[in-house]
C-alpha cells in the first residue's frame, strides 16, 4: 500500500496525542484504543502483501467489532483506511457486495487514494472492484421529518466528521460517535448502514427548514432594528415607547355633523326675520302690520331654538368620549 508506513506513523502521533479516559461501552468485553486498531491494520496491510485470505478475514472481523468500542474518535483519514482495508477482507473472502459498502464509504472520506502496486496490482480484480466503487457517487439523503436530537453536553460525528443533520449517504456502513464536549470521550457509538441513524439521537420535525430560516432571519432584525434605536429623553429608547392611539366614538361625527347642521339652520331662519322685519317697517294698515311683527317673532324665537339644540348637539359630541355618556357617574352599591 502506497506511503502505508508513513501514514500509519503520523496517524498514530495524532491518535496518541488525542487519547483520553473513558468507559467502555457495555456491549465490549474491553475498549478498542487506537494503538490496538493501528496494530490490526498493519497486519491487514501485510496480509494483504502476502495474499493471506485466512488473516485478513479475522484481522477484519476484529477491526469491525472494534469500531463501536472506541474510547475516542479518530481522525477520518484513519477511518477511510480502516474501511478500506475491511473492504478488502471481504472481497478476498468472497463477499464483492459488502466490499463495495465499504469501499464506497472508504472513497466518500479519501476518494484521492491510490493502491500501492505492490498492495494491489493494476488489472487485479480487487483492484477493478475499488476502481468500480470510486464511479459511483450518492449524494447525502436526510430522513424525512426528522432533526438530530444530540443529548446534553454531547456532540455527534459520523466517520469522524461532524453530523450536522439527520441524513447520510445511503449504500454504505457509517460510523456514529456521540462524542462528550468537555472531555472529547466516546460516549456510544452505532456502526449504522445509509441514513439508518439511531432513534435515540433523532426528534420529529416540528418546522420545516424554510420557516426555521425566517424566523431565523426575523430575531437577526429584531436584534438589528433594537441595536439601532434612536436613544430618547429620558434615557428611553423608540422601542421602549409605546405610541398610543385614541379609538373615536362611533357617534362623536354624526353628532359634530348634526351640531353644524342646527347652527346653520338657525342661521338662515334668523336672516329670514330680516325680511319679515321689512314687511313690519312698510305696512300700511293694522293687520299687515300685525301679521309682519308675529312671524318676525315666531322666526327670532325659531332662530334661537335651532342655535341651542345645534350647539347642544355639537357640544355633546365634541365631549363625548369612549365611554359614550359624559357627565354621568355611577354611585357605588351601599
Amino acid at each position: 500500500m502506497k506511503n502505508l508506513s508513513s501514514l500509519l506513523l503520523g496517524l498514530t502521533l495524532m491518535g496518541g496525542a488525542a487519547i483520553s479516559s473513558g468507559v467502555a461501552h457495555a456491549e465490549c468485553e474491553a475498549a478498542y484504543t487506537s494503538d490496538a486498531m493501528l496494530g490490526d491494520i498493519q497486519v491487514m496491510a501485510t496480509s494483504l502483501q502476502a495474499k493471506d485470505a485466512a488473516t485478513l478475514k479475522s484481522r477484519g472481523e476484529v477491526l469491525q467489532a472494534g469500531l463501536v468500542c472506541l474510547r475516542e474518535p479518530m481522525p477520518p483519514a484513519l477511518y477511510a483506511t480502516v474501511y478500506r482495508m475491511l473492504g478488502v477482507a471481504a472481497f478476498e473472502n468472497g463477499d464483492p457486495k459488502l466490499a463495495d459498502q465499504w469501499f464506497h464509504t472508504a472513497l466518500e472520506l479519501d476518494p484521492t487514494h491510490e493502491w500501492d502496486i505492490a498492495d494491489v496490482p493494476p488489472g487485479t480484480p480487487l483492484f477493478q472492484a475499488y476502481a468500480a466503487a470510486g464511479r459511483v457517487s450518492t449524494a447525502s439523503t436526510p430522513i424525512e421529518g426528522m432533526v438530530l436530537n444530540a443529548p446534553a453536553g454531547s456532540k455527534l460525528l459520523i466517520d469522524g466528521r461532524p453530523l450536522e443533520e439527520a441524513a447520510a449517504t445511503p449504500g454504505r456502513f457509517h460510523l456514529i460517535q456521540q462524542v462528550s464536549t468537555s472531555n472529547g470521550a466516546v460516549r456510544a457509538s452505532w456502526l449504522v448502514m445509509g441514513n439508518e441513524l439511531p432513534a435515540q439521537l433523532l426528534m420529529e420535525q416540528s418546522l420545516s427548514r424554510n420557516e426555521v430560516k425566517e424566523q431565523e432571519e426575523e430575531a437577526d432584525n429584531g436584534k438589528r432594528r433594537r441595536k439601532d434605536d434612536e436613544v430618547l429623553a429620558g434615557g428611553y429608547t423608540e422601542s421602549e415607547v409605546t405610541s398610543v392611539a385614541r379609538e373615536r366614538p362611533r357617534a362623536k361625527i354624526p353628532l359634530l355633523a348634526a351640531g353644524g347642521v342646527g347652527l346653520l339652520a338657525a342661521g338662515g331662519i334668523y336672516a329670514a326675520s330680516f325680511a319679515t322685519e321689512g314687511q313690519f317697517n312698510e305696512a300700511t294698515t293694522t293687520e299687515d302690520l300685525l301679521a309682519a311683527q308675529q312671524l318676525t317673532n315666531t322666526l327670532v324665537i325659531a332662530s334661537g331654538g335651532a342655535l341651542l339644540m345645534g350647539a347642544g348637539v355639537g357640544v355633546w359630541g365634541v365631549v363625548i368620549d369612549d365611554g359614550g355618556t359624559p357627565g354621568l357617574w355611577a354611585l357605588p352599591p351601599e
